[in-house]
């Protein structure tokens, strides 16, 4: 199977940085691809970009509803305690 790809700017930009930061003549990318079907027949779709790399987990921080959670808690807590 032949076909043309086209490529967009902003994944072009950042496998040619790809590139630079490797100082490499190969770098890694990422490909998918979708087999579809339009009125003329068959056909597959297929994507690059940069290789995908998984940032460090982070725990969540914790937000203004889980201090008021906790702060009404507290309050029936010692509301309950006095009655």
């Amino acid at each position: 199977m032949t076909g043309t790809l086209r490529l967009q700017r902003h994944p072009a930009a950042a496998i040619l940085q790809a590139f630079a930061d490797a100082d490499s003549d190969e770098v890694v990318c990422s490909i998918a691809g979708w087999a579809n079907q339009d009125n003329e027949g068959s056909y597959l779709t297929v994507e690059i970009s940069p290789k995908y790399v998984a940032r460090e987990f982070q725990p969540p921080k914790e937000n203004n509803r889980h201090h008021m959670r906790r702060a009404r808690s507290d309050e029936i807590a010692a509301f309950s305690s006095k009655h």
